[in-house]
């Protein structure tokens, strides 16, 4: 009998000196050392993003100042000449103060796009490579169906967003 609890016991403690850790770092805590990783290196390049800001001066504010293009509709215009010769209509465009801070002001604008797949995306590359301070920050594809006309249409919407300092 002495024999059968001492082996058990031998059993447990083997169970909670490799089991326990086992189930631990699969049940959570290897997404709890990749988040301690990942934050370490936000913070790194946090870091070195303050010492550029130091270096740099006013730079960056200089480049802000070009203007709210989201705002006055230039956006609307430099998208309908791409478009217009890849095929691309704008169907929508919708442009608000997200919010403003110290003199900062943050633009978003919803552009909806109708056409080819590959069209839009060659518009949204030009967007991306050209769009002076401002950058796409979502993008959803969807197939619309037209009532009327019984037709479908590939639409995208762009969610642009530019920062300015006013």
């Amino acid at each position: 009998m002495k024999q059968n609890n001492y082996r058990y016991g031998k059993i447990g403690l083997a169970a909670l000196l490799f089991g326990l850790p086992f189930v631990l770092w699969f049940g959570g805590g290897r997404q709890l050392v990749s988040l301690w990783q990942a934050s370490k290196r936000n913070g790194a390049e946090l870091q070195e993003l303050r010492q550029c800001r130091d270096t740099l001066g006013d730079t960056l504010a200089v480049y802000l100042k070009k203007g709210a293009w989201l705002r006055d509709g230039r956006l609307l215009e430099r998208v309908r000449q791409w478009g217009e010769v890849r095929g691309v209509t704008v169907i929508g465009y919708t442009p608000w103060l997200s919010g403003e801070d110290r003199g900062w002001k943050l633009y978003t604008a919803e552009l909806t796009l109708a056409g080819g797949f590959l069209p839009m995306l060659e518009v949204l590359d030009a967007l991306e490579r050209e769009g002076e301070g401002m950058r796409p920050v979502a993008a959803s594809f969807r197939l619309h169906a037209d009532a009327r006309n019984r037709e479908r249409q590939l639409q995208l919407t762009l969610w642009i967003q530019q920062i300015t300092e006013e």
